[in-house]
């Protein structure tokens, strides 16, 4: 849920990104109160466990 606040909107014009890597899709969307709410697929890992797992520096 992203909250209503200038700008938030911007979020929702990313709802068309067939084909492009490393992009979780907006699958839909809609309002809440004072929130825009985005759905999407559940990722099979978290954002933090993948970047800890693929530092090329370690």
């Amino acid at each position: 849920m992203v909250e209503k606040q200038p700008g938030a909107d911007r979020e929702l014009l990313f709802t068309d990104l067939e084909g492009t890597r490393s992009v979780v899709p907006v699958i839909d969307r809609g309002e809440h109160e004072n929130y825009w709410v985005l759905v999407m697929p559940r990722a099979e890992t978290s954002l933090r466990a993948h970047l800890e797992w693929d530092v090329p520096w370690r």
